[in-house]
Formats: C-alpha cells, structure tokens, sequence
C-alpha cells in the first residue's frame, strides 16, 4: 500500500512538472497585440518567396556593304541585303527563388523566466527568420550568398568594321598635251605628260575587289591542290589557308554587308501576392526597340509580358489547420505553384516553384523543443521533444 502512494506521488509530481515545462513560452502573432505589454520577449518573422527575373535580350543589327549594288554583277551573290535594320528577340528567361520578409506574420516570443528549464537559445538568420530553437545550429550550413544581377552589355565577339582593298582610292590618269613652240623661225610640235589624280568610282573600286576576291581563291585552290611551287608542310598549309580565308571574308564583307549581336540583360524582382489574382505585367516589348518602359505609348507594334502563378493541386488534407491553443511557434509549409511567364498569349517561360505565400500558417504546441527551420522558406527542417 505504502509503495502504491509513492508511485501515486511520483507520477503527480512529473505530470505537474511537465505541464509546468510546457508553458514557459508563448508566441503571440504581433497583430494580435492590442496593448503595450512589459513581458519580456523576442520577436520573429516568417520568410516569403520573391522571385528574381532574368531577361536576356539580344540586339541583331545589319550594316549594308558599300559594294552592295555590284555584288551580283562581280560576284553572283544574290540577294545581298541593302537596307540596316536593328532587330531584338527575347533569349532566354530565368526565375530564381529567394527570401524576403513577410511583414503580415511577425511574431512575439513571451517566455516566463521563473518556468523556464534551461537556457533558451533562438538562432536568425540576417533578415528575422528563426533558423533554430534550442540548436547550436548547423556548422555546415550554406553561406553562399545569391548572385546579384544587373543589366550588362555584352558582345559575343569585337565589333567589327569593313575591311577596305589597301590600294588606295585614288588612280592616276595620264593626259597627253599638245604645245607647239616657235624657235626661231621654225614651228615645233612638243608633246608634255602631266600627271593628275582622279577618284575612283564605287564601280571601279567594286570590281578591283572583286578582282582580288576571285584571286585569293585561285591561291586557296592552288594551296590545297598541290599546284603551289613550294612543297609546304600540312601545318604551314594549314595556317595560310585560314588566312587566306579570313581575308576574304573581311573583303567579301563590303558586298554582303556587316551583321553583328550583342546581349542585353533586364532584372526584375516580384513578390508574388497571398491571393494570386490574375497577371501581373513585367515589361512591354517590341522587335524593333527591344524592352521599353511603360510610359512609351509611341511605339507601335508591341507585346506585353505578364507574369502569373498558378497553385498546383494539394489534397485537402494538408489544409486541415491545427488549432494550437498551447501558443507554441508558428510556422509555414510552402506549396508549389507554376510560375508562368507570356509575351502575348505565347508563354515563354515556365516551372514550379515553391511559394511560402501560398502555404498555410501553423502553430506547435508550446513545449520543450529542439526545433530547426529551413532558412528560405520558414519550413520545420527537424524538430526534437528535450525532457529533463
């Protein structure tokens, strides 16, 4: 009888101190407070999901060449362009996902010190969020920090310019004069050379590049088919051929005109909203000016580019609230949603993404815990009852 009351005793006692361990803290949601309070505390704040955009643009531009108008009659190259134009498309699109603070779930922490086992030990992260309860934390944690982007110009190559025949661009024009000189009383007839400088034509230039075009091919040929008179090795043969080839690019070039592409780099950060109504507009576009602002209303010809997010289908289940009524901490559990982006009605861009805003606001018992969380979403990483 007497070993019955003691364990009666004992498990009154544990019971007690347990419940008396459970409610050393409260968590309090910060819009909730009506009133200063003079409890001691700390305050957190949940993570929500930005998204950084990336937008490669690439700018495509034509220079005609100044022998355009001979290319066919020199050269039998058809079709040779005659008209510059600039022209932009859209690349390439990413979307990385980060972590800004949700300012609507900001949070509270009263503790009783006087109910308190031990230490109570929070870990944060730089921008609010609670990384741990009761941990030491994780040494191996990441610390890479996300890349920042800016709008860069870049060329996948030196601009080039057109490579004029070396010759110059003047020729001389020999005249022959007549003078007739009295010597005496004899008529001479006395013939003078002078020498004068006449531009040339753009037909006259045209065909003397033409000329070398056509010359430097004869040498190609003649290199490759074994008719040069100097037995050259592979690899000399080699380097000269490239040569040759480049040069008559560079001088084909003026016939065909120039054709160059440089890269252009947009940025934008979005933070989707709690309701996902709708699209929201990223930029408008157009193939003639690229990416132009809002306010531009004179160009004509223009897509707009819309960003949208779409939940993806969860069980029910997982949308079940708990209702804490202990005040433990709260949390988040994000859901995924397709993130979506269209110029027009093409979309031209989509993946899945998880989405802190889309999830659901959680609350755990208030209890002795080791808690760790995911630094980026607010999610529960692991979580360990401690006893004493």
């Amino acid at each position: 009888m007497k070993s019955i009351k003691l364990l009666l005793l004992s498990t009154l006692f544990l019971l007690a101190n347990a419940c008396n361990n459970q409610h050393y803290i409260t968590v309090i949601p910060v819009d909730e407070i009506t009133s200063p309070s003079k409890n001691q505390g700390f305050f957190y704040i949940l993570p929500q999901t930005a998204l950084n955009i990336d937008v490669t643009v690439v700018k495509k531009e034509f220079t005609p060449g100044p022998f355009a108008d001979y290319a066919k009659e020199y050269l039998s190259i058809e079709n040779a362009g005659k008209i510059p134009y600039t022209k932009y498309y859209i690349a390439k699109v990413s979307v990385e996902s980060y972590a800004e603070p949700d300012y609507d779930k900001q949070y509270f922490i009263v503790y009783d010190k006087e109910k308190l086992p031990e230490k109570l030990y929070l870990e944060y992260s730089e921008k609010g969020f609670l990384k741990s309860v009761n941990s030491l934390g994780d040494k191996a944690w990441d610390k890479k920090e996300k890349e920042e982007y800016r709008r860069a110009l870049g060329y996948f190559g030196q601009q080039e310019s057109f490579y004029y025949f070396l010759e110059s661009g003047l020729k001389e024009r020999v005249d022959t004069i007549y003078e007739f000189v009295e010597l005496d009383t004899i008529t001479v007839q006395r013939s003078r050379l002078i020498s004068r400088m006449k531009l040339k034509s753009s037909e006259t230039r045209a065909s003397e590049v033409a000329d070398y075009i056509l010359n430097l091919r004869d040498k190609k040929l003649a290199l490759i088919t074994g008719f040069s008179e100097i037995p050259y090795s592979k690899e000399s043969i080699e380097y000269m051929y490239e040569g040759m080839s480049r040069l008559e690019q560079n001088y084909l070039a003026l016939f065909t005109g120039l054709s160059s592409e440089s890269i252009i780099r947009y940025n934008y950060n979005y933070v989707p909203s709690a309701n996902l109504a709708g699209s929201e507009l990223l930029f408008l576009f157009s193939e003639n000016d690229g990416i132009i602002s809002y306010n531009d209303s004179i160009y004509k010809g223009i897509d707009s580019v819309y960003i949208s997010i779409e939940p993806r289908a969860i069980p029910q289940k997982l949308h079940n609230p708990y209702d804490a009524v202990d005040g433990g901490f709260f949390y988040r559990t994000p859901e995924p949603g397709a993130v979506k982006i269209k110029k027009g009605d093409t979309v031209i861009f989509e993946t899945i993404k998880n989405i802190q805003q889309l999830g659901r606001v959680r609350q755990l018992p208030a209890g002795n815990f080791r808690i760790r969380f995911y630094d980026n979403s607010g999610a529960i990483k692991s979580i360990e009852a401690l006893t004493d």
